[in-house]
């Protein structure tokens, strides 16, 4: 303290004569700077002017730090008096001045210190229900000023006994907790550097706002960052809120706990880990924000949750789990859902057992208490080591395995239990189908798999039981339907004569867009369009600009594309990436998924300004499904590009349909609408929509029915306008008619019949759409029920 009372006496010498004027040249000057050293802080001492940009950048954040300038000018009072009231007996601005010499004189490089010089201790109070925090002034790299409020505990230190048990509430306190810098994150590896970081103590929340007390209440938008249930945190390298802030919202995040130390789970209720804490943890950090978010300018009953990757899986379960009902009011899904097990959801299979073995536990199977003991006591860092030596080879390459830890269904029923039976039979019931949803993807996701043994992915796909979702449908490799179901996929991304292979690598990195992503975001939007009122928006980010860093990141630039996780650098400002150029293509991408995200944060519709003239609408069930395609240049509706894939990919959950309960209700839900469509026509009665659900050969045989079939294929879009349509309904009936290889019928072949079938029945147009029924049913029957055969006239036998 006693060096800086005896600057306090040379500054005001050195000003005594009033020169304002050197002060502004400093702050003018100190631009670029990368830091300021101990060297520094003594010429000061030594009653020697600042001369370098480095001690002239100290010499400008000492002086914000006495308010003698406020935004890089020197106030109006006298600031020579102001500098008089700093006495060594002025304890807390004693503090203050010690403080930000010590974070003064450690600049990071990179960045522009100077801008922190200006911002730094700028504080501002904000009082919880939990006690007072300090919060600090920060500018935006779009040069926007707002407050951030980092580092703040919502959870009790999750440590010893409670290292897999369910957080509480912290304890309150009474002088200001410091939330001017980030917290820690919690135990894992770093996905973006590969490096080992973080501490079990680091269950906390952070938010920022452009004013604590505007005039009305800004809109909440909360994330829930991803990284595979077991690598991630909510820190501002990745995850910068800086875009967003160009709008009028209040921006959350938070920590919450990832692998073992969040997905542990035991059978035994006595033992009081039923698992998914990692779960619970959000929804303790989504009640702080009710309790506490007002108190930031923001409005508790306009919450927004959004999430990608795992952090869209995680937000997807958090609207199908009765613990969340009116904690939020809309969400965000980013290419994640809860309806692809192979990663989003797992099995309890002695995870717990199989970890402590790896650790070195030599005691009996069985022994779950014996075995949580052991788990309690090992160092943080041994357990994540462990946990990546969980999945084998079979696991990662043959199964599709992402993850060692991941949400399970609690074995017993608890009061903060989340998931308590079947996602999709949660998802029949939530109270969410009520609030509106978007859901969104990347075009290329399975870019992210760029990276694995290219070799030892194409020897496990030799079996092709191995393209079947045989964790989804509980099937093990080499069981005959597996490798029935494995063979129909593996036809949708090789050609008759490819096989897996590094030189068809592309083919595997499709497949696994649909197989990890795309397919259970589109089962995800079905069960919205089964189940939901409220309104769901399907988008494809298909953005191919500088800031694809994720691409970059996986070597897969020479692939047409957005990698998946690339959508992360135009919504948040990383350390990753420059500050774009207002005339790029990344800042028009930028501002084009700000506005539509926080367009819906505020008004509940994603159409704003920024997506220029086209209405984006929600989700109708059409088929091909529709999507809002974004790229770099426009945002445009299309026919989802694997949407054909998608037929294919439901046929093979048919034993996961989609519906809303019993088989009549389902019936009712999906088609009570279709014959009153039909004009003029009398109504089918339940036998009739009862054969488009059998399994024998049964086709309608009433006038009726004829009807009702047609206006049933018309409904999900493979027959429309009286012709055939697309793809759709080729591939459909190869599923339906169950063709194999071994019939040798060459699909090309097949095609050519169908559009023959096409001119024969569909080609005129009938005022009564019956009369066209009646030769459709025909036409139909003779596809499924003709015995196709190399010699025989396929045409001609259709045609009688």
């Amino acid at each position: 303290m006693k060096f800086i009372s005896v600057l306090v006496v040379f500054m005001c010498a050195a000003y005594a004569k009033g020169d304002k004027d050197m002060m502004m040249k400093i702050i003018e000057t100190c631009k670029g700077v990368t830091g300021a050293s101990d060297a520094d802080i003594a010429r000061f001492i030594t009653h020697a002017p600042p001369e370098t940009n480095e001690q002239k950048c100290l010499f400008a954040c000492f002086l914000t730090s006495l308010n003698v300038i406020k935004d890089g000018k020197p106030v109006e009072e006298s600031f020579i008096e102001m500098i008089k009231t700093v006495t060594g007996g002025d304890a807390e601005k004693m503090k203050i001045a010690a403080d930000v010499f010590a974070k003064c004189s450690g600049l990071v490089a990179g960045k522009d210190p100077c801008d922190d010089a200006v911002n730094f201790v700028e504080f501002s109070v904000v009082e919880t229900v939990y006690g007072p925090l300090k919060g600090r002034k920060l500018k935006s790299v779009l040069n926007t000023e707002y407050l951030s409020f980092r580092g703040i505990p919502y959870m009790k230190p999750p440590l010893g006994k409670l290292r897999f048990r369910e957080a509480h509430t912290p304890n309150n306190w009474k002088d200001p907790f410091d939330a001017t810098e980030e917290g820690p994150s919690y135990c894992a590896v770093n996905f973006m550097t590969g490096e080992k970081e973080g501490q079990e103590n680091a269950g906390t929340i952070n938010v920022y706002t452009r004013n604590t007390k505007p005039e009305k209440l800004y809109p909440v938008m909360i994330w829930v960052h991803g990284g595979g249930f077991n690598k991630g945190s909510s820190q501002t390298d990745l995850y910068q809120p800086d875009y967003l802030l160009e709008k009028n919202v209040v921006f959350v995040s938070f920590n919450y706990r990832l692998g073992a130390f969040g997905f542990l789970s035991f059978d035994d209720p006595k033992l009081e880990v039923p698992g998914n804490v990692g779960l619970k943890d959000q929804v303790l950090a989504l009640k702080w924000v009710k309790e506490n978010i007002e108190k930031f300018g923001g409005d508790p009953k306009q919450c927004t949750i959004f999430g990608e990757s795992a952090g869209g899986a995680c937000v997807h379960y958090l609207t199908i789990t009765k613990q969340t009902e009116g904690l939020f009011q809309r969400a965000i899904i980013m290419s994640g859902s809860v309806m692809n097990k192979t990663w989003s959801f797992a099995n309890r299979d002695k995870r717990a057992e199989r970890l402590a073995r790896i650790l070195g536990w030599k005691g009996k199977s069985g022994k779950d208490r014996e075995v949580l003991e052991f788990l309690e006591n090992v160092p943080a860092f041994e357990l994540v080591d462990a946990s990546e030596t969980l999945m084998s080879d079979e696991d990662i390459f043959g199964y599709g395995k992402l993850v060692p830890f991941s949400p399970v269904i609690e074995p017993y029923e608890t009061e903060n239990c989340v998931i308590d039976k079947e996602p999709l039979e949660m998802a029949r019931e939530a109270w969410t189908n009520k609030i509106d949803v978007v859901i969104m993807g990347a075009s290329f996701e399975g870019l992210l798999r760029n990276h694995v043994d290219e070799v030892k992915v194409a020897e496990f796909l030799k079996n092709p039981s191995f393209f079947a979702p045989l964790t989804d449908l509980g099937l093990k490799s080499n069981e005959d339907k597996a490798i029935e179901l494995g063979t129909k996929i593996k036809q949708l991304y090789y050609e008759e004569g490819l096989e897996p292979s590094k030189e068809t690598h592309e083919q595997y990195l499709r497949f696994c867009s649909d197989f990890h992503f795309w397919h259970g975001l589109h089962r995800l939007v079905q069960s919205r369009n089964a189940f939901a009122s409220g309104k769901t928006y399907l988008l494809r980010f298909d953005v191919d600009a500088k800031f694809n860093m994720f691409k970059a990141l996986k070597k897969a630039e020479k692939f047409k594309g957005a990698c998946h996780a690339d959508d992360l650098f135009y919504l948040f400002a990383t350390k990753y990436n420059d500050k774009p150029a207002v005339d790029s293509k990344e800042y028009e991408t930028i501002m084009r998924i700000v506005g539509m995200f926080t367009s819906f944060a505020i008004k509940g519709d994603v159409n704003c300004k920024e997506v220029g003239d086209v209405e984006i609408k929600p989700y109708d069930g059409s088929y091909p499904p529709k999507c809002f395609n974004i790229t770099e240049n426009e945002v445009k509706e299309i026919d989802h590009p694997d949407g054909d894939k998608f037929l294919i990919w439901d046929i093979v959950y048919e034993t996961q349909e989609i519906h809303s309960g019993s088989e009549y209700d389902m019936v009712e839900k999906l088609f009570g609408d279709i014959t009153s469509k039909c004009k003029g026509i009398e109504n089918a009665t339940d036998e009739d929509v009862a054969f488009m659900f059998v399994e024998d050969d049964s086709w309608p045989e009433t006038y009726q029915g004829k009807c009702f079939i047609d206006c049933f294929f018309e409904e999900i879009g493979i027959f429309k306008n009286h012709k055939f349509h697309k793809r759709g309904f080729l591939t459909t009936v190869l599923m339906i008619a169950d063709i194999d290889d071994d019939e040798s019928v060459e699909i090309e072949k097949l095609g050519d019949m169908i559009k023959t079938i096409n001119k024969e029945c569909g080609a005129t147009t009938h005022a009564d759409r019956c009369e066209n029924a009646l030769d459709f049913a025909k036409c139909c029957y003779h596809i499924f029920e003709h015995e196709f055969n190399d010699d025989s006239n396929e045409v001609d036998a259709v045609k009688e």
